[in-house]
């Protein structure tokens, strides 16, 4: 072998060695390094945990915050900034402490005075936070919210010293500790949001306390998360990168599972699930779910506003047929908001559940007719649904249910998520699919969907009767009193038909086998922080 030609295989080695140390790619890692590529079910459109709206955003804030408390590895509530807590004998006073090696991502200490400042912007309304009503038994909470008070000092939070954190109730609420158990009331930093503004959730400002830092954002690509070694609880935490994928194509997410490129989807092609719980058992896991599935109506447009359209409406969906033939495994048919898994308490659901289908169908043509509605004037709407096969093959068959017995003329019309769920915000739809899940299995966190002030209340409608028995049910600590109360404003709620229930869910999903510790919970939150891998699978 010649001089010339050892030279050139020396140099082409060295090139490679070289390459290998100093390329950053980011689908792999060295082989001692543990990595997860989770597929997420939409994209997110901000990383201010208080601006979000959607489970899928969700999934990533519990990896990048934390707040006094946090989902623990059972999908219940459990302690996180906050170490322990005390509750006062009349139950208005609430009093965290917080731990002292708590750190933001920058190194700086979490302190009461960012969940101060977090608090009081979750209920500004120039914030326009979704979930700022959970917190309105805060004192002056709701009259802050509302522009009653402008002194957002007035809220019922302060900080006692660097680590100790208090809030006040105007009166005491059962499972409170469980109600600020969501991303909209974790800490956020001070100091940034007050040096960037709205910009400080942006990838290169962003600071967060959780497991977890935002390292790479690539809008409709990936999201790449890294272990933070400031967070308190880092030596437990055994997943050292972390990949988001916003995969709203079911098969192409399921194609990516088998080939190993993922290692978690929780949203299955209908059409294959027969097929994934025989060849995939390893990797299946099902479990009831803290969420329901419905359809809501515009009650303030012609003639949605018409309870008699709304009912008849509702009536004509056969939801045993879709649960077992359209979208089998994936639902239970519901008359209810709550799921059957909320505990302490039976759905009510509507009247008309007693009757055979046959005899719902004849009792929505007779509404309908009565609403002035036949084959010489039909009725004809749009239908809303955010992008996804499940969705798209559940309106193709409550659309062709509504024709064939009603003769309805419903049109079809999907967006991606963001897009869909900001025109129900905006009352930007006629009739359109939405859906709630919970973070813990009260029943009062599915009725407060009909509130008229509540974020998720799309139709807007009022009931003044709902509104009394939600406020008189939200502070009352006899909890079979307050059972009988909650019962009562769900049949209430339910004859208004603003909204068609339609199913509860079932969570399934496809984990890969190397993750040794993964249980499922009704709550679907599943924080990759908690999870043991085994590296030589």
């Amino acid at each position: 072998m010649n001089k010339k030609l050892i030279f050139t295989i020396i140099f082409i080695v060295f090139c490679y060695l070289i390459y290998s140390v100093f390329t950053d790619s980011n689908m792999n890692s060295s082989k001692n390094e543990v990595v997860i590529h989770r597929g997420n079910s939409g994209e997110v459109s901000t990383f201010d945990p208080q601006k979000i709206t959607g489970s899928w955003e969700n999934n990533v804030m519990l990896e990048l915050f934390e707040g006094v408390v946090s989902v623990g590895p059972d999908g219940r509530t459990a302690p996180a900034l906050a170490s322990h807590w005390d509750i006062s004998e009349d139950g208005l006073t609430y009093t965290f402490y917080l731990r002292k090696n708590a750190k933001w991502s920058n190194g700086d200490s979490v302190t009461s005075e960012d969940l101060v400042y977090s608090f009081r912007r979750a209920i500004d309304p120039k914030q326009a936070c979704f979930f700022a009503y959970v917190i309105f038994p805060i004192v002056n909470a709701k009259d802050i919210y509302e522009g009653k008070i402008e002194d957002l000092t007035k809220l019922g939070v302060r900080s006692l010293d660097a680590h100790t954190f208090e809030i006040k109730l105007s009166e005491a609420l059962p499972n409170f500790i469980d109600e600020i158990n969501q991303s909209a009331f974790f800490a956020i930093p001070k100091k940034v949001v007050e040096k960037y503004g709205d910009d400080w959730s942006k990838p290169e400002n962003i600071v967060t306390n959780g497991a977890y830092k935002l390292v790479e954002w690539r809008p409709h690509e990936y999201i790449k998360l890294e272990k933070d070694t400031n967070y308190w609880d880092a030596h437990n935490v055994q997943v050292e990168k972390l990949f988001f994928y916003p995969i709203e194509d079911r098969e192409a997410a399921l194609r990516q599972f088998r080939s190993g490129k993922l290692d978690y989807i929780d949203d299955i092609a209908v059409e294959k699930m027969g097929w994934v719980k025989e060849n995939l058992k390893e990797s299946v896991y099902t479990t009831p779910k803290y969420a329901s599935y419905y359809y809501w109506f515009n009650t303030n447009i012609e003639p949605l506003n018409d309870v008699r359209v709304r009912k008849a409406l509702s009536l004509a969906v056969d939801r045993e047929i879709i649960t077992e033939k359209i979208v089998p495994h994936l639902f239970e048919p519901n008359y209810s908001v709550v799921p059957p898994v909320a505990f302490d308490y039976e759905p009510q659901g509507v009247a008309y559940q007693k009757l055979n289908q046959v005899e719902r169908d004849e009792q929505a043509k007779e509404l309908l007719a009565e609403a002035g509605f036949n084959s010489d004037n039909p009725l004809e709407f749009d239908l809303s649904y955010n992008t996804s096969e499940n969705h798209e093959k559940i309106a193709i068959a409550i659309v062709n249910m509504w024709k064939e017995k009603l003769g309805v003329k419903a049109h079809l019309t999907n967006t991606e998520a963001k897009v869909h769920f900001a025109k129900l915000k905006q009352k930007d739809f006629q009739v359109a699919r939405a859906g709630f899940l919970a973070h813990y299995g009260d029943a009062f966190s599915f009725l407060d969907l009909f509130y008229s002030t509540n974020s998720f209340n799309y139709s807007k409608h009022a009931n003044p009767s709902v509104d009394a028995l939600l406020e008189k049910a939200k502070f009352m600590l006899n909890l079979k009193k307050r059972k009988k109360i909650l019962e009562q404003t769900e049949r209430i709620a339910l004859e208004d038909h603003v909204l068609i229930p339609l199913f509860s869910y079932l969570d399934i999903l496809l984990v890969s086998p190397r993750v040794t510790n993964f249980k499922p919970n009704p709550s679907s939150t599943n924080p990759t922080k908690y999870w043991k891998v085994d590296i030589k699978k």
